[in-house]
């Protein structure tokens, strides 16, 4: 029995070419009965450049044609339905052609509602952050009466975020006759990353209140966010009574969320009641994030020997300081006026490798201003490799407040 070679897409280009001159059948159904009889894997991209030859000869014009492509991982024998070659496209980050097969299928009078790739199909427009796009495939899709399930609404809601489409968003998620744990998340954290925070706390109420669903830590992670925003500890601290009812306040992100809500409406107690209460979980205790917002809460409400304190705790259990910590510690020198401690700090930047950091660069040189060493602040921004629009602004700053506006002035100058 003869077995079937392996069909790259040069065979498929020649053998297309030859079918006009030679085969009865017509040249979409012969290139189709080709690839039924292919069975090796093919070692080249072949939906691409299928799709890319198809179009050139015209192949397109057939329905069966257009809607089919190959996978990499398949066998050429395993032709896809149109729904699958538009999530290959969409997957591998290509929602133009996505698109473009779609409107063909379109124009050809495909059934498109049968095929069940709308999410897929809305992925692609928020790939291309187009709301004009999303509209129409929303109007679309009404139109085609598909839009009932709650998945697919939640994918078209995501886009509306993504591009910056909040009224759209709020409207669609306000008409949706089923909601589930993922839309109250998306527009909860849709609200609070747009800057509405008081519009998302509003919606995280209702949504416990009014239609009984439990957030889940998604969802307080972004009503924390909204609370120290706005400096709500009234909201913030019924928060945290909800987080430990539902016994979730172990969660390292949520625990950092409720420590940095706490530090910023000004309740250091209450910050450190959570900081002490679960730093010696294991989990916790080597987790950098949760010291540094305790060290940079202090720093930030003035607390700067209790700053110092966990940051030598910090130390002294053998925890690596990241940049954050180093950026906050450098500003407590700052605060503290501390030339001397200053020096250490940026003697102990060399010792982890973080003295060419951006961020820590910038913070060392506002500290040696600050602390009447201007000469030494100018010499770190005059090594650095990393002179961005916050380095050049903070210098300038500097040397304003240091009453040498000519020098500030020459500086603002040369920044271009």
């Amino acid at each position: 029995m003869a077995v079937a070679r392996p069909l790259d897409f040069y065979s498929v280009h020649t053998y297309g070419h030859g079918l006009h001159q030679h085969n009865p059948l017509r040249p979409s159904e012969a290139l189709q009965y080709k690839l039924r009889g292919a069975s090796k894997p093919c070692l080249v991209s072949f939906s691409s450049k299928f799709h890319t030859f198809c179009s050139k000869v015209q192949f397109l014009q057939n329905p069966s044609i257009l809607g089919r492509g190959l996978s990499r991982d398949s066998s050429l024998d395993e032709v896809l339905s149109a729904g699958q070659l538009i999530k290959e496209y969409v997957e591998d980050g290509n929602g133009e052609d996505a698109i473009t097969i779609y409107v063909k299928m379109l124009e050809f009078g495909l059934p498109v509602e049968e095929f069940r790739f709308f999410p897929c199909l809305i992925k692609a427009f928020g790939g291309l952050s187009d709301v004009g796009k999303a509209r129409e495939v929303h109007g679309h899709v009404l139109k085609l009466g598909v839009l009932d399930d709650v998945y697919d609404v939640n994918s078209l809601l995501g886009v509306y975020w993504k591009c910056g489409a909040i009224e759209d968003a709020v409207q669609m998620f306000e008409k949706m006759c089923k909601r589930d744990l993922v839309s109250w998340n998306t527009v909860i954290s849709g609200l609070c990353h747009s800057g509405d925070y008081m519009g998302s706390l509003r919606m995280f109420s209702r949504m416990i209140h009014d239609h009984w669903v439990l957030p889940n830590r998604v969802a307080c992670l972004s009503a924390l966010t909204s609370c120290s925003s706005v400096q709500s500890l009234v909201h913030g601290r019924e928060l945290h009574g909800f987080v430990v009812k539902r016994e979730i306040d172990t969660d390292q992100f949520l625990v950092s969320g409720l420590i940095d809500m706490y530090m910023k409406c000004g309740d250091v107690k209450n910050a450190e009641y959570v900081f002490r209460s679960i730093i010696n979980e294991e989990s916790i205790r080597g987790n950098p994030v949760i010291w540094n917002v305790m060290i940079s809460g202090y720093v930030a409400n003035g607390c700067l020997s209790h700053a110092v304190e966990v940051f030598l705790e910090m130390l002294s259990i053998g925890l690596s300081p990241d940049t954050s910590t180093m950026v906050a510690v450098i500003v407590l020198c700052s605060q503290m006026l501390d030339l001397a401690f200053g020096r250490q700090m940026h003697k102990f930047c060399f010792g982890i490798q973080l003295n060419n950091d951006a961020r820590v660069e910038t913070a060392l040189m506002d500290m040696y201003f600050k602390c009447g060493d201007s000469k030494a602040g100018l010499e770190i921004f005059q090594r650095s490799l990393n002179r961005n629009m916050v380095m050049w602004g903070a210098i300038i700053s500097n040397f304003a407040q240091s009453s040498r506006p000519d020098e500030a002035l020459n500086l603002f100058h040369n920044i271009y």
